[in-house]
């Protein structure tokens, strides 16, 4: 295995740290490549983000083409695949259905699911393992394709506004805005000036957040203690359940 980082940056081929937060910045994440497969990627760049330490990977890759600067300019020859960059917001997935089985049972008698165990027995036996997966998952598949569905997955988003926290106030926001401007300072020059005043203000930003997470819950554990010596059994509950 052969590392990237370090070797296919746009910053003159020199590496960006992968991770930074309050306490320091290092390279813990790391793009590895087959010794085969290294020339095939033509660019790697450290993105920056505020929602996490880790910043994303983002990379260009090319099929059965040598590395060259041209490349580059190509943007018809390069496929560009993001690590963590992009959020997933639906998949598929199969849930057995014990009414919809003796389809599923049928299947496997068919000429279609002949056609896929025939080409996974003949990448078995020239070792094709990858291709043979592939063959036994697009099989299983086509025989459960009634019992697929499709499941929607929120987006990642670290504004704690959009979970319905009331703690996350106006103030909360105008630190979160800082905090921007710092990353943008830092995406547009990495100077080390820059990357002090980012990890200085993510600390800052964090200790803030803290704060008026713990203060929210002192403010909750008042209101129950007092709730419980009333007679209000209700709102105690709803207290409890955090609905008030």
């Amino acid at each position: 295995m052969r590392i990237v980082n370090g070797r296919l940056c746009k910053q003159n081929g020199s590496g960006d740290f992968t991770f930074v937060s309050g306490s320091g910045s290092s390279v813990i994440d790391y793009l590895l490549s087959l010794p085969s497969h290294f020339s095939n990627i033509v660019q790697l760049q450290i993105d920056i983000r505020v929602e996490s330490d880790h910043h994303p990977l983002l990379f260009h890759v090319v099929n059965n083409f040598p590395r060259s600067d041209n490349l580059l300019n190509s943007p018809d020859t390069i496929f560009e695949d993001t690590v963590t960059q992009n959020t997933v917001t639906s998949f598929d997935k199969y849930i057995w259905n014990e009414e919809k089985s003796e389809k599923f049972y049928t299947y496997w008698d068919s000429t279609q699911a002949r056609a896929h165990i025939d080409n996974f027995e003949s990448h078995i036996t020239n070792t094709n393992v990858e291709e043979a997966a592939a063959c036994l998952l697009k099989l299983l598949q086509s025989a459960a394709t009634d019992m697929k569905h499709t499941c929607n997955c929120a987006s990642r988003q670290n504004d704690a506004m959009n979970s319905g926290n009331t703690w996350y106030d106006s103030e909360c926001k105008n630190f979160k805005r800082t905090l921007n401007t710092c990353v943008n300072r830092y995406r547009n020059n990495r100077s080390v000036c820059n990357l002090e005043k980012l990890k200085k203000c993510k600390h800052e930003y964090r200790e803030f957040i803290a704060y008026k997470k713990q203060r929210h819950k002192n403010c909750n554990l008042q209101k129950l203690v007092f709730v419980a010596n009333q007679t209000n059994s209700r709102y105690f509950w709803s207290l409890v359940k955090g609905k008030s």
